[in-house]
């Protein structure tokens, strides 16, 4: 996983980016499978999780 992540067997869809913020572009999926920001961070949609405020 990338910076200020950790990998999680059954993680939320619903995972907050710089370009979606309030992460409501989901899919139907009831979980997945992979790398997740730590609370309090977003993906920065190149590999890392950065503070919102950082995007």
């Amino acid at each position: 996983c990338g910076k200020n992540m950790l990998f999680k067997k059954c993680g939320s869809n619903c995972r907050p980016t710089c370009a979606d913020p309030d992460g409501s572009e989901c899919s139907d999926e009831p979980c997945q499978e992979g790398c997740f920001c730590y609370s309090g961070m977003i993906y920065d949609g190149v590999g890392a999780c950065i503070k919102p405020e950082q995007c």
